[in-house]
């Protein structure tokens, strides 16, 4: 592959650092690469996350950091993961007939203009569910009115099923033409009752019944090959154009175009973006004690890391979200499973390591089969800084019933020894649990502004499609949603279930003068797959006029905003640890002597006879310093702290 060099690059020599978080919208996508592009002039990406599309956009993000920090070629190892023929993904004429992209930003700028000529192309069905597939793409043709769809969606139904239609249209029929025949053998009917009128009747019910009929044949079909296919109409991988790559294909070959490696280097992985540093990986084998196995997904420490990316995916099966890479290693892969959704060369890097002798050879394997493969052993999965970042990208947009979830395996320690199996774990769309993880690399103190770019839809009071609060004090209100029917009923609990976290933290202060608002229409985004090339380089400039306003940016006063609030969370909270640590009517036994009394016994969490004095010790220093805060007037609180006043709490990790 030839490298495409940037020439007057205006992205050589930024200034700042940032961090960028991207919601999730399907084809809303098209809005990050000039946003992200914009700000790369001005700053240099460390830490970059999403869900769902803005998973995918903060991939390329990394990717085309990566391609900037990198400008020359790495080596072609000799023992790298080999690519297809024609690439990562699986349609050679494609691949030879386009021109790569540019490394870096100016690589992901000419992808914008790509995806206005092929985003449509990138949803491809798998042959089973392509009828499936049509029909849907049938109410989202941008410019078709409603009787032409209802036409094209029973035309459709019909072709879909055409036997069960015919049989059903039959067998309607029969009573009517018994009907027609006793009235031309003069049966005794009433006399408006006419032979023509008879067929009038029959003909028109019986078609109606045929397109049911065909209509509940096509959704018991579906129903199947959905559930083959992961549950969704498209897998990523698997197409039925010849012509074009679908879409995890497409990624594993953009990602290294733009990262400015070649097709013998192997995908574009974690360790890649991290500079290859040594990374803490958990022991292989899971614990056989159930309370040590449980996932711990608390954040690695990513100081040292030269760029660290992050997306949120959904484990449907333990019905909680994850961060991804995992920090646990409680989870398994199936080959077999892997090659339907990811193209060899992401397959090989996943089962494939590096051996003592320089040559690739197959990973450790795990004492299970895979539920969906019985007999074929699931792999571990690669340490985090060999994941490929495809695996990242696709294992978050998984946007439910569009696109199939991914499966992993689990061992099931919930269930009592002999009962123990291997399940598959489904991870689907990252926004099913948080669609805009804004509290991603988020601290009480930030050394760097953590930008985050919102997608809503347009608002009828005021017309800007691109808003930012203006003034520290100016923020989001939140905005009302008429319900006034069952399914606007149904539609808002589903909202409220994914967005409510994510809504009330816009509502923050140090939070919303980070976040810019991309505002779309009905047509715009979402699922609106077949949109016309200048719609899309609409909303791929719309991007670019949202990254411009956070040109204005302040972040000394976010410093000072955030300083503020940090103060105020420990304030309250070491005022109320002091209210308990003394003796008092709720508590008689305050944590004062609790703590200075409690006898160190075996058992979790003991602690050693020294380091329990030093324990006690730091505690009085510290409630001695919660007590001055009281005794002083609470300082941290006056004269007035920003509002909304946030919580300090434990959370599980994501």
């Amino acid at each position: 592959m030839t490298i495409t060099e940037p020439t007057n690059d205006p992205w050589a020599n930024p200034t700042k650092d940032c961090d960028l978080i991207m919601k999730g919208g399907i084809t809303s996508g098209v809005i990050y690469p000039r946003a992200a592009s914009h700000l790369a002039t001005t700053y240099r990406f460390r830490q970059v996350g999403g869900a769902s599309a803005g998973a995918i956009a903060a991939a390329f993000v990394a990717a085309a950091e990566y391609g900037r920090s990198h400008p020359s070629q790495p080596a072609a190892a000799a023992s790298a993961p080999k690519a297809d023929a024609a690439g990562a993904g699986t349609n050679g004429k494609e691949q030879q007939a386009r021109q790569p992209l540019p490394r870096g930003f100016a690589g992901l700028e000419k992808m914008a203009d790509e995806l206005g000529t092929n985003l449509s192309t990138l949803f491809q069905p798998t042959k089973p569910t392509r009828a499936a597939f049509g029909i849907l793409t049938t109410w989202i043709e941008p410019g078709w009115g409603t009787p032409r769809k209802i036409a094209t969606t029973v035309w459709r139904l019909l072709r879909h099923t055409p036997i069960v239609a015919i049989v059903a249209f039959l067998l309607s029929m029969a009573p009517g033409v018994a009907v027609a025949a006793a009235l031309q053998h003069g049966a005794d009917f009433p006399h408006w009752w006419t032979p023509r009128r008879s067929w009038l009747v029959w003909v028109p019910g019986s078609l109606l019944l045929a397109v049911i009929a065909a209509a509940v044949a096509a959704l018991v079909k579906t129903q199947k090959s959905m559930t083959e296919n992961g549950f969704g109409l498209c897998n990523g991988h698997i197409g039925t154009d010849p012509d074009h790559q679908p879409l995890t294909d497409w990624m594993s070959d953009r990602l290294n175009e733009i990262a400015g490696l070649t097709t013998a280097h192997g995908p574009l992985t974690f360790g890649d973006l991290w500079g290859n540093k040594p990374t803490e990986q958990p022991a292989k084998q899971p614990a056989a004690d159930a309370a040590d196995h449980v996932a711990d997904d608390s954040d690695d420490d990513a100081a040292g890391r030269d760029i660290d990316f992050q997306v949120m995916t959904t484990c449907l099966t333990l019905r909680r979200p994850f961060r991804f890479p995992f920090s646990s290693n409680v989870f398994f892969a199936c080959k077999s499973c892997m090659t339907t959704y990811f193209p060899p060369s992401v397959v090989t890097a996943m089962f494939t390591e590096v051996g003592t002798d320089g040559k690739r050879v197959d990973r450790v394997t795990a004492d299970w089969d895979c539920p969906l493969h019985p007999g074929e052993k699931v792999y571990h999965l690669p340490p985090a800084a060999e994941m490929p970042v495809v695996v990242a990208a696709r294992i978050s947009l998984s946007f439910p019933g569009l696109i199939s979830a991914i499966p992993l395996c689990y061992l099931d320690r919930s269930r009592p020894k002999g009962k123990q199996r291997v399940v598959v774990a489904w991870f689907s769309d990252g926004g099913i649990s948080s669609n805009f993880p804004m509290h991603f690399f988020d601290t009480l103190w930030p050394t760097r502004p953590t930008f985050g770019i919102n997608l809503q839809p347009v608002d009828p009071d005021y017309p800007d499609l691109v808003w930012r609060a203006a003034k520290p004090k100016q923020g989001l209100l939140p905005r009302v949603h008429t319900v006034d029917s069952l399914v606007g009923f149904v539609s808002s609990i589903l909202d409220t279930m994914q967005n409510w976290n994510d809504t009330t933290q816009l509502s923050l202060p140090g939070f919303r003068d980070r976040v810019v608002e991309v505002r779309t229409t009905k047509e715009e985004g979402g699922m609106n797959l077949k949109m016309s090339p200048d719609t899309i380089a609409g909303l791929a400039e719309r991007g670019a006029q949202a990254a411009v306003l956070l040109d204005a940016f302040d972040f000394e006063l976010h410093r000072w905003i955030r300083y503020r609030v940090a103060l105020n969370l420990l304030d309250h909270t070491l005022t109320t640890m002091h209210e308990r640590y003394e003796n008092s009517d709720e508590l008689p036994e305050g944590y004062k002597d609790f703590v200075a009394g409690y006898k160190v016994t075996e058992g979790s969490y003991t602690m050693g006879v020294q380091a329990h004095a030093n324990d006690v010790m730091a505690t009085q220093q510290l409630m001695a310093l919660a007590a001055k805060w009281a005794e002083d007037g609470h300082p941290a609180r006056e004269p007035a702290v920003p509002s909304p006043h946030p919580s300090l709490r434990l959370v599980p990790p994501q």
